[in-house]
């Protein structure tokens, strides 16, 4: 015969106590007991729950569900792009498949925290399918993306300024930007140029780097806008 077995459990702010209640057929049995439990196991029992974690969109769907493993990226010292991977399980993701994991597919990557139904979402990265490789017996495909910037990647420089010609920093910054096929790049003025500057058709993000260390900044791809940035990385680290 059934037996129906209910356990309870309640906590006492007052007495600090986690109390423990167990039911057979509807009476509360013998076996009756509390323990004591500390502030930080009481806190943690009446704490407001919250969600965090991350969301992915590839080519506007929310793939999240699908996602086998880390999500993972990273920047090169030398280089502002973003750079990483993920892997999707499901036969439907096979590159023969779809289109949703060709070269420059959008993918975007949100982060959400919050108490549920109220999270706040934040955009991490936006960016584009780089490459992709399928194990299609195991029906999954390993995706490496990156953000805007993976558009330039190999971009080359084409600059040149004379001596005392009057340009200072964030002026250089920018036509070496635009010389390199990068329509929108921002950075703040800077100290004034008097050496004359060759990039001799270097890679664009070597002399960017280049330039950004002497002069203070970090350099970053806007995920909104696509747009090459370059932030004074003294100012963010001045007290508030």
């Amino acid at each position: 015969m059934a037996t129906d077995l209910s356990i309870k459990y309640s906590v006492s702010q007052a007495h600090n106590t986690f109390d423990i209640l167990y039911t057979v057929d509807g009476e509360a049995d013998a076996l009756d007991f509390a323990y004591e439990i500390s502030n930080a196991v009481y806190s943690t029992l009446r704490a407001r729950l919250r969600a965090a974690g991350t969301r992915i969109f590839l080519d506007g769907e929310d793939v999240t569900r699908f996602l086998t493993g880390p999500v993972t990226w990273t920047r090169r010292r030398d280089s502002p792009i973003r750079q990483g991977r993920l892997t999707l399980a499901g036969s439907q993701f096979l590159p023969h498949r779809t289109a949703k994991t060709w070269t420059l597919t959008p993918l975007q990557i949100w982060g959400y925290v919050g108490p549920p139904a109220q999270e706040v979402e934040r955009l991490l990265l936006s960016g584009f399918v780089i490459t992709s490789d399928s194990e299609p017996v195991d029906r999954t495909v390993t995706i490496q993306f990156a953000d805007r910037g993976g558009l330039h990647p190999k971009a080359d420089a084409c600059f040149e300024a004379a001596p005392l010609a009057g340009l200072h920093q964030g002026q250089v910054f920018r036509n070496i930007s635009y010389s390199a096929g990068i329509p929108e790049a921002d950075a703040p003025a800077g100290s004034l140029i008097t050496k004359p500057m060759s990039t001799q058709g270097r890679n664009a993000f070597t002399v960017l780097n280049s330039l950004a260390d002497a002069a203070g900044w970090w350099l970053r791809f806007d995920d909104e806008t696509g747009a090459l940035k370059a932030e004074d990385f003294r100012l963010k680290r001045a007290p508030q």
